[in-house]
Order: C-alpha cells, then sequence, then structure tokens
C-alpha cells in the first residue's frame, strides 16, 4: 500500500475516513445519515477504502452509493487495498488520513448513523483550536469512538494510530494533553452488541480486540504499545507548545498531573475499570 505526501492547501473543510468491508445497505444509510443532515455538502470530503476481494461492499458502491454520491455534489474517493483485517484497522484509517485533503477529519465506521442536523457547521465552530472533538454516542464511551481530529495531528505524526483499537488510541493522547472535546452531535453506533435487532454479520464476527492484556506484545496496554502512544503525545505536546497552546504534558511526566482524571471521571459505566493504564513515559 502507497501512502502519498498531504496535498496543500486544502480545499475541503472536513474529510470522513471509512474502511469498510462486504456492507451495502449498512454502508449506505451511514454515508446518507452524514450526507442529508450536513449543512453544506459542498466542504465534506468522503474517503472509503475496501478489501481488493470484497465482491459484495466494494460492487454495491460503484452501482448505488457512488451515483447518489455524485447526484448530491459530494467530494469522493475510494480505494481498493490488500486485505489487511481488523488486526491491522488502523493501516486502513492511516492511508486515509494520509489522502485527506480538509481541515478536520472524521474516523467513521460503516455502522455509525449520524442523528444530528448540522454536525459539520458544529465542527467548525472549532476553527482554529487543535482539539480532539467527540461526537455523543449510545456507547456513553469515555472515549471518542467516532474521534474529529484536525489534520495537523496528522501533519506532525504521519499517521492516524499504531495500533487497531484507534479510538483509544487518539483518546488516551488527548486526555493526556488535555485537548479532549465533547460536542452535541449524536451518533448511532448501529453494531449488534449494541442495537435491538441489528444482526451480527461476517464483518462484525471477524473483529479481534487486542486491549487489556498487558503480556501480549500486540496488546494496546502491553509497554512497548504505551511507550510508542507516548511518543506520540509527546509529538503532540511539542507542536502545541510550538503554537501557543498550552497542554499539561510536563505536569504528567513529572508525576504532578494524573493523566487520565477526566478520562476515568467520564467512565460512567466503568468500561476501563480492569484495566492497567500505564503510566506514559515517551
Amino acid at each position: 500500500m502507497k501512502f502519498d505526501s498531504i496535498c496543500v492547501p486544502r480545499p475541503y473543510a472536513i474529510a470522513v475516513i471509512m474502511p469498510t468491508r462486504g456492507r451495502t445497505q449498512m454502508l449506505f444509510d451511514s454515508i446518507r445519515s452524514l450526507i442529508l443532515n450536513a449543512d453544506d455538502v459542498s466542504r465534506i470530503q468522503v474517503l472509503l477504502a475496501f478489501d481488493e476481494d470484497d465482491d459484495v461492499g466494494y460492487p454495491f458502491y460503484q452501482s448505488k452509493i457512488k451515483p447518489w454520491m455524485e447526484q448530491a455534489g459530494v467530494a469522493q474517493a475510494a480505494w481498493k487495498t490488500p486485505r489487511l483485517g481488523y488486526r491491522r484497522l488502523h493501516d486502513y484509517y492511516n492511508f486515509l488520513a494520509l489522502q485527506a485533503k480538509a481541515d478536520w477529519i472524521v474516523g467513521w465506521n460503516d455502522d455509525a448513523r449520524m442523528d444530528s442536523p448540522a454536525w459539520d457547521s458544529e465542527i467548525l465552530n472549532y476553527k482554529g483550536q487543535f482539539r480532539l472533538l467527540a461526537f455523543r454516542s449510545n456507547h456513553d464511551h469515555p472515549y471518542a469512538i467516532f474521534p474529529v481530529i484536525p489534520s495537523d495531528w496528522i501533519n506532525v505524526l504521519g499517521h492516524y494510530s499504531l495500533h487497531n483499537q484507534t479510538d483509544a488510541w487518539i483518546s488516551q493522547i488527548a486526555y493526556a494533553l488535555d485537548i479532549y472535546q465533547s460536542i452535541q452531535s449524536y451518533v448511532t453506533h448501529e453494531r449488534a452488541d449494541l442495537v435491538q435487532g441489528v444482526a451480527e454479520d461476517a464483518t462484525y464476527n471477524e473483529r479481534e480486540y487486542l486491549e487489556g492484556d498487558a503480556s501480549n506484545p500486540a496488546d494496546f496496554v502491553h509497554p512497548e504499545v504505551s511507550r510508542a502512544r507516548w511518543q506520540d503525545t509527546d509529538r503532540l505536546a511539542w507542536y502545541l507548545d510550538r503554537i501557543g497552546q498550552p497542554t499539561r504534558w510536563l505536569d504528567v511526566l513529572a508525576g504532578r498531573q494524573q493523566p487520565f482524571d477526566r478520562m476515568l471521571a467520564n467512565d460512567t459505566k466503568g468500561y476501563l475499570k480492569t484495566w492497567n493504564l500505564n503510566q506514559p513515559t515517551a
């Protein structure tokens, strides 16, 4: 998979990036929910990644979804990539993020539905601010399940995430830097274990979670993976210092500030209560 450099200037305000596999109407409904609830579709770019062996989702996109988006005036692009699987989900997002030509990047799922009108305008209320914007959702999770990040996040790091738990990767960085910002727009994640009546499918059943086992070198909380995450945090802290935006990162590193106090306060359902949240060391 070839990664191209980011193009500047950026002609769009918001890029929605979404890997997808084997889904048809669910994917179409997800895209329609974004477009029909947007104030101005001309400022939105939709970028999709399909596995090269996806003989269900990609043909449906070509025959149904792409013509609909063209008629709606939505900028779009789609790529067929090698099949990387859920273990390398972040590499799909990394690829798409590097293709984005927008000021903000929305990490999206094909089983998500935007329920709020004017969601694009709400994002743009934060123009000029370097923050992670977090939609409200039916997860009620302390993470931004569908993170909205400024494109300079990618410019600084050169990637979106280094682990398949992309929402956890980005959210923990944002909490440690104190740049996590909840917003009002609401998303329903129509995942089989969250929404009654949504059937499991092959894509859902192939998920492989790597969270919570510090003895597994591929796991999100393994010390080496955590170290890589905090190196990302350190680079972003350096950038924020350069642009004059204060963070609490030096206090975190010195042990004067707990990096996850806000995250744990937002964990009203106890998702993270059994996790070993390793102390950042950049």
